[in-house]
């Protein structure tokens, strides 16, 4: 009796099994989707590595993808560039993977991290880095698993995952729900940088994300040794890293958590530029489409222009600009 019950529980589990199977490898992937994007930043900063001549990349979160005018910086300064900036649920571990192996001689690695990727822990995963798995697999080397266990799981996880959103996503489409909105691959430009009419007008209404939640607390070590780690990698190859604090919305500004943030990292780092004072990168609520980081589109000519201003003494301008 009892190993006809384990039979049939067996006999279920592999039917289970064949059927997520089935899902994972049969249902396409959503190739709009904002975060096949990764897919477009690789290829672009892929090509701009095969060209020789030194390079100018953007890291970070949505704070980037949103906020700069990419090519603004490439013809001020005179160099080919690419925003491989996307989602910051991606982690900042994540990121820096992703850029390691490319620093060469003359490069130039923009950092803009959001205040919270400052505290973050390591983690296998995250429900944003499994979604990019399933349109992005190249991703897996950049997630933080270095061991067995923590490549199994990762894999185990993403699978379970991204059968879920297939799911999801089909009965989705069956009942007619739109997908229509600032969050697709589509929105994205050459260079990187989201584009779109939709972050024309601000809707931001304070989201509930605070500064001060980390009132007191110093940047995390695994920050302090994720960007030394690549700042000694790229001042080997001949390349440089500066660090750019992120524009804030009025609303979520603490004066002595960015403060303290500074004053820790100026002490930590090592061989990576601090560009701004964040104090001054606080812009009006009106200027934020949709959270304290995502500026609407006069949002992201400011900052571009004042960061292009803070990057004069560091970066050479080419005539004329």
């Amino acid at each position: 009796m009892a190993l006809r019950l384990l039979l049939r529980i067996g006999v279920f589990l592999a039917l289970v099994l064949a059927i997520c199977a089935a899902i994972f490898y049969g249902v396409p992937g959503n190739k709009k989707a904002y975060l096949a994007a990764l897919n477009d930043k690789q290829a672009r900063i892929d090509s701009l590595e095969a060209d020789a001549t030194p390079d100018l990349v953007l890291i970070g979160g949505s704070n980037v993808a949103f906020g700069i005018n990419t090519r603004s910086l490439s013809d001020t300064f005179g160099m080919p560039a690419v925003n491989m900036a996307l989602h910051a649920g991606l982690r900042y571990e994540y990121m820096i993977k992703q850029v390691m192996a490319y620093p060469t001689e003359g490069d130039v690695f923009l950092i803009f991290p959001e205040f919270s990727q400052l505290y973050e822990p390591l983690s296998t995963g995250t429900p944003i880095i499994y979604q990019s798995l399933e349109v992005y697999p190249r991703g897996y080397v950049f997630c933080h698993a270095d061991n067995v266990y923590q490549k199994s799981r990762l894999r185990a996880t993403a699978f379970a995952e991204i059968v879920q959103l297939k799911v999801k996503r089909t009965l989705g489409r069956m009942i007619g729900m739109s997908e229509k909105n600032a969050y697709q691959r589509s929105v994205f430009n050459h260079y990187g940088d989201i584009w779109t009419d939709v972050t024309l007008t601000s809707r931001y209404r304070s989201d509930d994300k605070h500064m001060d939640r980390n009132a007191g607390k110093n940047p995390s070590d695994d920050f302090i040794r994720l960007t030394n780690e690549f700042a000694a990698k790229a001042k080997a190859n001949g390349a440089r890293v500066l660090l750019i604090y992120p524009a804030i919305a009025e609303a979520k500004w603490d004066g002595d958590v960015a403060s303290t943030v500074n004053a820790y990292l100026a002490e930590h780092l090592v061989d990576v530029t601090i560009v701004n004072d964040p104090a001054e990168y606080v812009y009006p609520n009106e200027l934020y489409f949709d959270t304290k980081y995502h500026t609407t589109q006069a949002g992201r000519e400011r900052r571009t222009a004042q960061t292009i201003s803070d990057l004069r003494p560091y970066l050479l301008p080419v005539s004329g600009q």
